[in-house]
């Protein structure tokens, strides 16, 4: 029984993955693929380590696996916000039908491409 919830464990995982590669593909702009990536590298890696932490479940690979998905989460997010910062202080555009007012708070960062109008896709 451990070993089926630990291959379907490490197959959700992989599943989080694969949708956010399409997410890459997908996605309109950089904040939003940002964020599918960050998402999946935390929920993603932390559902691979639990199910390879059942396939021996030992206290010693429990703290392991907690450890592994303590410092995985808490660096998706940090790197994510690190790269999305990064991206708005480089000018990056953001998508049509974003509501601009929403992140009027980084003045004249929060910009469209020439010739995009609000609601009109890409």
């Amino acid at each position: 029984m451990l070993t089926v919830v630990s291959s379907v464990l490490i197959a959700v995982g992989t599943v989080v993955f694969c949708i956010a590669g399409l997410g890459l593909l997908r996605l309109p702009d950089v904040f939003t693929r940002i964020s599918a990536i960050g998402t999946a590298a935390g929920i993603g890696v932390a559902f691979i380590v639990l199910g390879v932490a059942l396939q021996d479940p030992t206290l010693a690979n429990a703290i392991k696996a907690m450890v592994a998905i303590l410092l995985q989460v808490t660096t998706s997010v940090i790197g994510a916000t690190a790269i999305a910062r990064a991206a708005v202080l480089r000018r990056q555009h953001f998508a049509s039908g974003t509501d601009l007012d929403s992140v009027a708070h980084l003045g004249a960062v929060a910009s469209r491409p020439e010739g995009q109008t609000p609601g009109r896709d890409r």
